[in-house]
């Protein structure tokens, strides 16, 4: 499964991806199928498609974070995950124990090529700011 987190509304989408994870750590106690990588904290000493290693065998379920891959990613960066994404999403789709979850902390450019495809391929949504009631 792949799921596409963004928008502006910054605070409700790192509360959906907080759900996301809680969910997840109810089966998964110790943690040790969760993976995170924030391409803002620019740790090269990580590589980003870490998250999507051979699973730990005691942990089959594997919940697999991404964030700001679009507004924290440089191009070289983007383009070798959107080529990863291209090459194994039948993969990603069609696997039952692997949950994807891409957050963006803001609304990314809805020209960027990363963006348009994980509009077409994933589970998304958008956090829009809502206006604020005037009284």
């Amino acid at each position: 499964m792949l799921i596409f987190l963004y928008g502006d509304d910054s605070f409700r989408s790192s509360q959906k991806l907080a759900k996301i994870k809680e969910k997840f750590l109810l089966s998964d106690q110790s943690g040790s199928g969760l993976s995170i990588f924030d391409f803002q904290e620019n740790n090269d000493r990580k590589d980003f498609l870490e998250v999507f290693a051979t699973p730990n065998m005691l942990a089959p379920k594997r919940l697999a974070v991404i964030k700001n891959a679009i507004s924290g990613g440089n191009k070289l960066k983007q383009d070798r995950f959107l080529e990863f994404l291209k090459k194994n999403i039948k993969t990603i789709l069609a696997e039952k124990d692997l949950v994807a979850v891409i957050w963006e902390s803001s609304l990314p450019n809805k020209k960027n090529t990363l963006f348009s495809f994980l509009e077409k391929n994933a589970q998304k949504q958008n956090f829009e700011i809502c206006p604020r009631w005037i009284w």
